[in-house]
């Protein structure tokens, strides 16, 4: 509209150097015990799968990882994550997610999902409290709660 001979770069020139991008996301420091909330969600993967999909129509196999977190509950801010296939039940990553925290956990919290005597132990060992709700229909597990 201006007559402006504007130079354009191609998608290569700005990938180039985005391989070498290293993010450092930092966490600010606290030197009191934190209340860590931990949850995961689904992710969905693109790629060959998404193409057989719209090519082929509904595919059995869809393609996703999860995505588990660990967040304190006064900042929000991500102290720990780990990212699984989507066959990986959330207890069986509890332990990586508090390993990844820095610094005293004063309590965890979780839904019931996380209601497993491994989740509690876990907690336990870091000096923290849990507070996970029972799971619905499992009976009384008021003795891994103590």
């Amino acid at each position: 509209m201006i007559d402006l001979d504007l130079p354009v770069p191609d998608h290569s020139t700005i990938s180039r150097p985005l391989q070498k991008l290293n993010v450092q996301l930092p966490v600010m420091p606290t030197n009191e015990a934190i209340h860590v909330v931990v949850d995961s969600t689904g992710v969905k993967v693109y790629g060959e799968g998404e193409w057989k999909t719209r090519a082929h129509g509904v595919s059995k196999r869809r393609t996703w990882r999860k995505l588990h977190l660990g967040v304190p509950e006064a900042t929000g801010e991500i102290v720990s994550g780990v990212v699984t296939t989507n066959d990986v039940s959330v207890s069986l990553v509890f332990s990586d997610l508090l390993d990844g925290v820095d610094g005293v956990v004063a309590q965890v919290s979780g839904d019931g999902a996380y209601d497993k005597y491994k989740c509690y132990q876990k907690a336990r060992e870091r000096g923290a409290k849990p507070t996970i709700p029972p799971r619905k229909k499992c009976g009384n597990r008021s003795t891994w709660q103590l």
